[in-house]
């Protein structure tokens, strides 16, 4: 889940981090309640072990959309400025990174809805999809493009960040 939403205690949810410096979302947390997000970050871009032709495709192309208009793909390593805008203390920060391989790794599924995901956006913005990259056969593609070359997959980095609402 991209953002995490966070719960304050009227159980209320924060729906972003920029809604949290926006409208100041966090006021309805008592003190000591905690603001919790987490993101992908695409600074930490996905890799493989072994070149794979469609995958290393689908990372040029992802790579590409990065500097398009739109959501902000680095959000994790922005969280910290984020939190101290909002007024809240340098929140404490985690780094995770989603690996696999095998026949039956989630991460093959996870890559092509996040391809699927992208591709309406950016056709809207004149940027297409490569040909060789479709979204409903794609997981099965380069799960066999993985195994045959026994390849290691790295998906985007997940940066989690944590603070508490201090005392007033």
């Amino acid at each position: 889940m991209s953002p995490l939403t966070t719960r304050s205690n009227k159980g209320g949810f924060i729906a972003s981090p920029t809604t949290l410096e926006k409208k100041n979302e966090y006021n309805r947390l008592r003190p000591g309640g905690i603001v919790a997000f987490q993101d992908n970050d695409f600074t930490f871009n996905i890799l493989a072990s072994a070149p794979l032709p469609l995958f290393d495709t689908m990372k040029a192309w992802l790579q590409g959309t990065q500097m398009q208009n739109g959501p902000d793909f680095h959000m994790g390593l922005k969280m910290q400025r984020l939190y101290q805008r909002a007024g809240l203390p340098a929140p404490q920060l985690t780094l995770d990174a989603p690996l696999g391989t095998g026949n039956d790794w989630t991460g093959y599924q996870y890559l092509a809805e996040t391809v699927a995901m992208l591709e309406t956006p950016l056709r809207q913005r004149c940027v297409e999809l490569p040909p060789s990259l479709n979204p409903s056969t794609l997981a099965g593609q380069i799960r066999k493009e993985a195994v045959e070359h026994q390849a290691v997959i790295v998906l985007p980095a997940i940066i989690g960040a944590w603070s508490r609402k201090p005392p007033q």
